[in-house]
C-alpha cells in the first residue's frame, strides 16, 4: 500500500471521506482534510542500493467553518497518525490559517513519516 493510500485510509474517517491529496474537490463540504508530501529524507546505502523504507515530510491541512472545529480536527489528525503502524514524528505545533474570502479556518501540521518502500 502506498503512503498516499495509507494516509487516506487513516484520515478519511475523521471527515466522512472528505480527504484528498494536494487540492480540494470542486464545491467542497467542510470540514475536510488535504495532505501532500513536501520532500523528506533520501536514504541510500553506501553500496548504491536503496533503503527498504522511504521518508516523506507530509503537510496535513484541515479546513472548517469554525476555528474551534479546525483546531479540534487538527488534534485528531495527529492522534490518528501517531496511532498508525507507520513511524510518525510531529515536526511542530499546528499553524493556524484563515481564509477571509471564503470565511474558512485552517490548521496545518507537518509530519515526518517513514514507510515501507512499495
Amino acid at each position: 500500500m502506498s503512503l498516499e493510500e495509507r494516509l487516506f485510509a487513516a484520515l478519511s474517517p475523521l471527515v466522512e471521506g472528505r480527504c484528498t491529496p494536494d487540492v480540494t474537490a470542486d464545491n467542497p463540504i467542510y470540514p475536510l482534510i488535504v495532505y501532500q508530501t513536501v520532500g523528506g529524507l533520501a536514504i541510500d546505502y553506501s553500496e548504491q542500493a536503496p533503503a527498504d523504507h522511504d521518508n516523506a515530510r507530509v503537510q496535513v491541512w484541515v479546513w472548517s467553518t469554525t476555528r474551534l472545529e479546525a483546531s479540534d480536527l487538527s488534534r485528531q489528525v495527529r492522534n490518528v497518525l501517531l496511532a498508525t503502524n507507520l513511524k510518525v514524528k510531529t515536526l511542530g505545533a499546528p499553524v493556524s490559517d484563515m481564509n477571509a474570502v471564503l470565511k474558512l479556518y485552517g490548521a496545518r501540521t507537518d509530519f515526518s513519516i517513514w514507510y515501507p518502500r512499495a
